[in-house]
């Protein structure tokens, strides 16, 4: 999901605004939570960028139209600001003018001492060398590490501050959370949050430690595979009279390599699921009025499927969300689901029969569902007690499922995988992975997406448009089940991708398991 954060506006124009600053920078702040998290868990009123107060002639030099402007840490008042004067680390910050970017934009001053990053607070003893203390995402946005971003947050205890800490206290590796305690205590031995980061620390110390993963493949071989399936998107491509040069290509697709040419779309797999050929067989089974894309061409290259169809006009609807205005993200979100509701009408023999009988985001098979389950509890990935809780909440999950009827649907619906078009339309597409399942198991991802992207008026909205399975009996049991069986793929994911897998403290699946244990997940808020 670090991919979902980082697709938000707001980092967007940091990305774009610091292309050109050759120096260290941080995102800052709520966002970097956020980036640790891999979720965007509240609303921010601005973003936060760290910078060196060394390179504050750098600074000056790189942004010069417009200039930034002083402000005050406490009032908020702003002045103009000369490169020539002196300021000091901390206290002193920066906004770029309102009018120049679509989201306010902070730019804070920090000490250093060589290659430590040195607390603006205190007598200087409190450091962190860069390295340790710098995260990337994948495509290599810097942020700070959440041991020293929860160390600012740590004096105000502001209702944000608070938040942030108990979403990703447990989330902290051993050396993170104890550099963090030794801080905080060394200033404030009674503060609150140290007694919850050493019980923290004792539970994770306790708990077994899953074998690791295979290594992760070569940066030359991932250089080589990303060649060939260039070369496989140009074959596909001259079939158009066209190649990639003139064509763009998708950064956030997952699934597929994905590229966008004037009038079409072509799509190819990656991982040699046999998908894309399932979608071609479903596509004239599928109500016209859902405005699914024309299928144009579909075949196997290399041992990969591929297929090609007509470009809707529009953005994709994920990309658009951050700049929408609250009522056109409530109606992109009710013409979404009401084109989904019509897809829950495809015929079932029909889609059953273009293979559309299971999804790989939800174990929908109750034996083989509990048996992956016990799986991660016998190799200590989860404990006895959460592992017994989680297959009591999918047994009654299962049996709940037997109260209302089966349809198509989605599996994957949200508004990355929809386009939102000039008129205001939200069509869905990409239905490699629809699958005929109960009639609510697309509201799921679509409450899911919503809460990560902290928009409860929208989910609220959803809700509404939705009473009608939300008040069958059974529907919450099953809400809660889907979302079980979703983590638990995305555990499985996480598995097959992280780099380190002995460390449990920095999955997010594994917390989301926990929290539907204890009745503490992101779905009170819907039921």
């Amino acid at each position: 999901m670090q991919s979902l954060v980082e697709d938000s506006t707001p980092l967007v124009i940091v990305r774009d605004l610091f292309r050109s600053y050759a120096r260290p920078y941080w995102v800052a702040g709520g966002w970097a939570v956020d980036l640790f998290a891999q979720r965007v868990r509240r609303p921010h009123s601005d973003v936060d960028v760290a910078v060196l107060y060394r390179d504050l002639d750098y600074l000056a030099e790189t942004f010069r139209d417009p200039r930034p402007v002083l402000v005050h840490p406490e009032t908020g008042q702003r002045r103009e600001w000369t490169p020539d004067e002196q300021l000091k680390p901390g206290p002193h910050g920066f906004v770029l003018p309102d009018d120049s970017h679509p989201c306010p934009i902070t730019i804070m001053l920090t000490a250093s001492d060589g290659d430590e990053w040195v607390y603006h607070r205190g007598t200087g003893k409190v450091r962190r060398p860069h390295a340790l203390m710098t995260l990337t995402t994948e495509r290599g946005l810097p942020f700070v590490g959440p041991e020293v971003a929860l160390l600012y947050k740590s004096p105000t205890l502001r209702p944000k501050d608070m938040q942030d800490f108990a979403d990703i206290h447990e989330m902290l590796d051993d050396e993170r959370r104890e550099w963090l305690i030794d801080n905080i205590a060394s200033r404030f031995p009674d503060h609150p949050w140290l007694s919850t980061l050493r019980r923290a620390g004792e539970r994770h110390r306790t708990a077994p430690t899953p074998p690791p993963s295979p290594s992760p493949p070569s940066a030359e071989a991932a250089e080589q595979a990303r060649d060939a399936m260039r070369t496989r998107v140009d074959q596909i491509l001259a079939r158009f009279a066209t190649n990639t040069s003139r064509a763009s290509r998708v950064p956030f697709a997952q699934s597929n390599e994905v590229w966008l040419a004037e009038d079409f779309v072509v799509r190819v797999g990656r991982l040699g699921r046999n998908s894309l050929s399932r979608e071609v067989a479903l596509a004239p089974a599928i109500p016209a009025e859902v405005g699914y894309p024309e299928v144009l061409d579909h075949g196997i290259i290399d041992g990969h499927e591929w297929m090609v169809s007509v470009r809707l006009p529009g953005a994709n609807l994920h990309e658009a969300w951050p700049d929408l205005q609250p009522t056109a993200r409530t109606d992109a979100l009710a013409d979404l689901w009401s084109r989904l509701r019509i897809l829950h009408t495809t015929d079932i023999v029909a889609a059953r029969a273009a293979g559309c009988t299971s999804t790989r985001y939800y174990d929908l098979d109750p034996a083989q569902a509990h048996t992956g389950l016990a799986a991660l509890v016998e190799r200590g990935v989860l404990d006895v007690p959460t592992g017994n809780r989680l297959a009591e909440l999918l047994s009654e999950a299962f049996e709940a499922m037997s109260l209302v009827p089966l349809a198509l649907n989605h599996t994957d619906a949200a508004p990355g995988n929809a386009v939102l078009t000039p008129t205001g339309h939200a069509i869905p597409i990409d239905l490699e992975s629809a699958c005929v399942a109960p009639a609510d198991l697309d509201l799921e991802n679509l409450f899911r997406y919503l809460h990560f992207m902290a928009d409860r008026a929208t989910a609220v909205h959803l809700a509404n448009l939705a009473a009608n399975l939300l008040n069958q009996p059974g529907a919450e049991a099953r809400l809660r089940g889907y979302a079980i069986l979703r983590d638990l793929w995305a555990l499985r994911r996480w598995f097959r991708q992280a780099r380190d897998t002995t460390d449990l403290s920095t999955c997010a699946p594994i917390h989301r398991l926990h929290s539907h244990a204890t009745g503490k997940s992101w779905l009170r808020d819907t039921f």
